[in-house]
């Protein structure tokens, strides 16, 4: 949930002697250095509140692409500027977590300023530090793998002439230095052990499934069964993806929404850790991208509870209301709102792709239910001791009609008596379609592979097909027989 937010900022200008009651022209540039102390990253916490962003900021922009595996970075709506010291940090990886040398980042595009004192003028000072808090702010989100980043300090070098009573001022390099929580990583060796062995977590870190909603859902779910809230909010990593893949397993929601993240991007699912207010308090969640091109919520941290994995805030809409947690017409935009604000007194905010106003599905998959859905051809999918009874049910203001029990029956959504969605059911494995899954289904399979016998049934055929290929093969076969021997391959 949100972070707390400290904010100082000091200017220490160390000036030659001389300078300010210097009035002759130069004859050369000179040179000297200026320091701008700790500003730290806000801390998402639902006990505050996130600060929204000062000026006009379009949070949502327009971003919708046919292909659904274009991703979403925050890096493309930068400056150049920005960009840059997003460029240098990223590139320096690991070595950014060493506070005391710093990252060196030369501008693409120098800052300059004409100014009669020897000092930036306020519109360079602020270009500055917004490079800096832009760039490292889409880089966090961009690339939460990179835990450590968020507090930061920065010097930069001035290179100067004086003449006609004014400085003629010009910044091409700073070094940015990332401050990070110590009492989490005590230093930079400690941040290194700690990433190497988050890594290691994570790329182990098991994702079932084969559709884009069945990998989703299990990243929804195994993180949600590894973890528990940290609702004491004593572990002090709790704010980092480290806490999700890590002992003692204690995140609060940036740890979820970010470790969320970094598997959605394993597996080739576009994904954005978006930041801002949640019923008041601050919080962060997801968007992620599914193969119709659009946009849904996922908040993670708001489904785990206990002994239980929901799924009322699962690839949902603006317009998404839920079933088990307010009871009424909330929507989820009135609920979740987003700020793109890391740093509250820098002008800077992120710009979050468009949330789509209806859900994936409108049905919603029960707690700890094992049943997913496929949107492209309206088929919804069961496990196979899954009764199709308790798998789904509607959210506030929609009603859930269920006919038959198993692969070929029906699911339909209504509103006020209207049909809006119905969806054909498939219980793996089961192809012949008698309510149990078993050898009979295997030999269909195979004789289906190798051309003996046919499915031509909607429901049926993607009963066999167990891999969502589109075709029944040898494939199916052997997976239908690891399902049936008890291997979790959903």
């Amino acid at each position: 949930m949100k972070k707390l937010l400290t904010f100082c900022v000091a200017l220490l200008f160390l000036l030659p002697n001389g300078v300010l009651l210097c009035g002759a022209a130069a004859e050369e540039a000179r040179t000297v250095t200026v320091d701008v102390g700790v500003v730290e990253a806000v801390q998402f916490d639902p006990r505050t509140t996130a600060p929204a962003a000062d000026g006009n900021f379009g949070f949502a922009n327009s971003f919708f692409a046919a292909d659904a595996d274009t991703p979403y970075t925050f890096y493309m709506y930068l400056t150049q500027r920005q960009k840059d010291v997003y460029n240098a940090v990223l590139q320096a990886g690991i070595a950014s977590a060493d506070n005391v040398n710093g990252v060196a980042v030369t501008f693409s595009q120098p800052i300059t300023c004409d100014n009669a004192m020897f000092a930036l003028d306020t519109a360079a000072a602020n270009e500055l530090q917004n490079a800096v808090a832009g760039g490292l702010s889409a880089l966090m989100d961009d690339h939460p793998e990179l835990f450590w980043i968020g507090g930061f300090n920065y010097s930069y070098s001035i290179s100067y002439y004086y003449s006609d009573g004014l400085y003629h001022i010009t910044v091409k390099k700073l070094t940015c230095k990332i401050n990070y929580d110590t009492a989490a990583y005590a230093d930079q060796a400690a941040v290194t052990d700690y990433y190497n062995r988050m890594m290691e977590a994570y790329n182990a870190f098991p994702v079932e499934g084969f559709t884009r909603y069945e990998k989703v859902k299990s990243i929804h779910d195994n993180i949600a069964k590894q973890v528990a809230y940290d609702s004491s909010f004593t572990n002090p990593t709790a704010h980092q993806p480290t806490s999700v893949f890590l002992e003692p397993y204690l995140p609060v929601c940036e740890g979820y929404a970010e470790a969320f993240k970094m598997l959605c991007d394993r597996e080739g699912i576009p994904c954005v850790v978006v930041i801002g207010n949640a019923n008041g308090g601050g919080h962060a969640w997801n968007y992620v991208k599914m193969e119709d091109g659009k946009w849904y919520a996922v908040d993670n941290t708001w489904d785990d509870q206990s002994a239980y994995v929901f799924y009322d805030f699962f690839l949902v809409g603006a317009d998404a209301t839920n079933r088990y947690f307010d009871g009424d017409d909330t929507t989820f935009a009135s609920s979740h709102t987003p700020t793109g604000v890391h740093y509250p007194s820098i002008d800077f905010a992120l710009t979050y792709p468009t949330l789509a106003n209806d859900s994936y599905s409108k049905m919603m998959v029960n707690r700890n239910a094992d049943a997913t859905v496929k949107k492209v051809n309206h088929i919804v999918l069961i496990g196979k001791t899954q009764t199709l009874s308790s798998a789904f049910s509607a959210p506030f203001g929609y009603t859930l009609s269920v006919s038959g029990n198993t692969t070929g029956g029906t699911l339909t959504v209504s509103a006020d008596g209207t049909a809006v969605e119905t969806y054909t059911v498939a219980r793996r494995g089961d192809v012949v379609a008698d309510n149990t899954v078993n050898a009979t289904d295997y030999n269909k399979i195979v004789q289906t592979a190798v051309g003996a016998q046919s499915v031509t049934d909607k429901a049926q055929t993607a009963a066999a097909d167990m891999n969502s290929d589109g075709v029944v093969d040898a494939f199916d076969a052997a997976l239908l027989d690891l399902y049936l021997n008890g291997y979790e391959i959903y």
